[in-house]
């Protein structure tokens, strides 16, 4: 299962609506995530940059759709940004392949 760190930045309107009827956004964010195939691993709120950061992990499709339907909600900025992460087992298996793939790439003009 993929893992991906969200960083979303709330539009001025969304702000507004906090304000004016307070809620627990990790419990929203988390059920919206459950729909889209994906579980939560943590959720954080940053006040003084209008960010969510949050940790998820499920397959890239569900990540995809999940974005669109973010981007479209009107919710957040558009430069919010979606990180893929990994664990070190997982990243020394990536140094690996980079090895192996070096003899197979050949730069432009040679």
């Amino acid at each position: 299962m993929s893992k991906y760190v969200f960083i979303a930045k709330y539009s001025i309107d969304a702000i507004k609506g906090m304000i004016s009827s307070p809620q627990d956004r990790k419990d929203a964010i988390g059920q919206l995530l459950s729909a889209a195939g994906m579980s939560m691993t943590d959720c954080f709120f940053s006040p003084s940059s209008a960010r969510v950061v949050l940790i998820a992990e499920g397959p890239a499709k569900a990540r995809d759709a999940l974005v669109m339907m973010i981007m479209a909600s009107g919710s957040f900025d558009l430069d919010s940004e979606v990180i893929d992460i990994v664990d070190s087992d997982e990243f020394i298996d990536c140094m690996k392949q980079a090895g192996q793939l070096v003899s197979a790439y050949k730069a432009a003009g040679q």
